[in-house]
């Protein structure tokens, strides 16, 4: 708002440029935090369905799932790393207490734009545990469904 004042006398078109701009951050932001803690993963019969707010989804196929497991602090890839090069957390800033590690490198969404091939994924979730034991269970489902 103080910006907006002051470029106003001098360059107005861009004082309300600026205005709108930082509304629309705000708006973003809003329903952003708004989506954070509803439908962030659904395990489906063959899928892993992954949406963090509007920061981030992915449909990943429960066969390409190597294995999801509660990650020591030695587990996670050190940033600059070379195992860092595929590797994103997703739910920044808390600390990942799943990593969900992949087969080969799956495309994650970020901010609708964004695509980034992501073979290991760290995830902050309220019952690490059954969301383990839930992948555990559909990927033996999906198994026994194809043979």
């Amino acid at each position: 708002m103080v910006l907006h004042l002051l470029l106003q006398g001098r360059y107005p078109a861009l004082a309300w440029l600026l205005t709108i701009g930082s509304l629309l951050t705000l708006a973003y932001l809003a329903a952003d935090y708004q989506r954070l803690g509803r439908d962030s993963l659904t395990v489906n019969d063959r899928t892993l369905e992954l949406r963090v707010g509007l920061r981030a989804r992915a449909e990943i196929p429960l066969e390409a799932v190597v294995r999801a497991k509660r990650p020591t602090w030695q587990e996670l890839p050190e940033t600059g790393s070379p195992d860092a090069k595929e590797y994103r957390h997703l739910m920044h800033p808390a600390s990942p207490n799943v990593l969900l590690v992949l087969r080969a490198p799956h495309t994650v969404v970020f901010a609708n734009i964004i695509r980034v091939p992501v073979r290991c994924i760290g995830l902050h979730l309220d019952d690490p545990d059954g969301f383990v034991t839930a992948i555990s269970n559909a990927q033996v489902t999906a198994h026994a469904s194809d043979a």
